[in-house]
Formats: structure tokens, sequence, C-alpha cells
């Protein structure tokens, strides 16, 4: 039995001055059926170092499932005085 609606894997991209940087891809692979034997389940979060205070950023998920791979629009934020990034999931959608 294949479940193809579940995410197995996915990575992270950040887009800089029009050219995309894979900046997290997590080792290991989701396992919807939890058999043994898979590889271990990835991280589920990542933290993004090195922002600059006030910029502009454009991050990217790219997962894959049963089926193969999809990414979701470029979706933009902007760090605050601190430089975190404060980024809403519901921007972070797949087509």
């Amino acid at each position: 039995m294949i479940i193809v609606g579940v995410i197995i894997f996915y990575e992270l991209w950040l887009l800089e001055t029009d050219k995309a940087k894979m900046v997290f891809r997590p080792s290991g692979q989701f396992d919807p059926l939890g058999l043994e034997t898979m590889l271990p389940a990835p991280q589920t979060s990542y933290t993004l170092l090195g922002l600059e205070p006030f910029t502009q950023y454009q991050l990217q998920v790219v997962a894959e499932n049963a089926l193969g791979k999809t990414a979701s629009e470029f979706a933009t934020g902007r760090t605050a005085e601190d430089g975190t990034l404060m980024m809403l999931a519901s921007l972070m959608y797949l087509n």
C-alpha cells in the first residue's frame, strides 16, 4: 500500500539575486507506514542563521511524496531589527 498524500521528504530554498540556493535538506525520510526498516525521520524545523536586519528574503519549500516532487511559490518575508525572520506557515503552501 502506498500513501501518496504524505510528505516523505522536503528541502528549503533561499532566493538570492535571482539564484536559488538550498539552505536546508534534512537527512532521513518520513515513514508513513511506521516500518522499522526505513531511514530515521528528518528534522521538522530549521533555523536559518546569519540574516541581516531589515532585509527582505524569499524562501521556497520543495516537498516529495510517493508521486514525486513539487515546489511552493517563493514566499517573501522581512527580518526584524534583530535579524529574525517571521513568516506565516500559511504563506508556504504547495501547489
